[in-house]
């Protein structure tokens, strides 16, 4: 079966593949959500120039393959003047497309502290606070911001 692309909204194309992705008993996959994140950026807070949504496909190779300076380039030029920053965290540590589990850290400058949510018990808890670190100095905040984990709705099985 040939993954017709079916989408193409600012800088991500949607396919088949990805438009099944949100099926019942299937697990969002990263293009799903670059597609959110674009949407977000382009039409729901285009007037917020003080938030921004970092691509998962950033946030993992900035936490898994390189160090912060090294990205400075891929990153908007302001984002070191955000207040409000989305970062969604998969469980994937290998250098192999994967994982089967989002998160959201948001970091919010105003508090210097990095809000956590997890909608399966705290599952990528462990792995988001070792990120903190790398992205606190990407994004220009204290290594000691806080990080808080925010009581989120749980999910009721493997695959909401």
């Amino acid at each position: 079966m040939a993954n017709k692309s079916i989408l193409m909204y600012g800088d991500v194309q949607i396919y088949e593949k990805d438009l099944a992705s949100v099926g019942p008993g299937m697990w969002l996959n990263d293009t799903i959500l670059e597609f959110e994140y674009e949407f977000f950026e382009i039409d729901s807070f285009s007037d917020q120039s003080s938030i921004a949504f970092i691509r998962p496909a950033i946030v993992y190779l900035m936490t898994q393959f390189i160090g912060p300076d090294s990205l400075e380039g891929v990153w908007s030029p302001d984002l070191k003047s955000k207040q409000l920053i989305f970062l969604p965290i998969n469980d994937n540590q290998g250098d192999q497309a994967g994982g089967s589990h989002w998160s959201l850290l948001v970091h919010y400058r105003p508090t210097n502290a990095f809000y956590y949510y997890d909608s399966l018990h705290d599952a990528n808890r462990k792995l988001t606070e070792t990120y903190k670190s790398k992205l606190a100095k990407l994004i220009n905040t204290s290594p000691q911001s806080i990080f808080v984990p925010i009581p989120t709705p749980q999910q009721e099985n493997g695959l909401d």
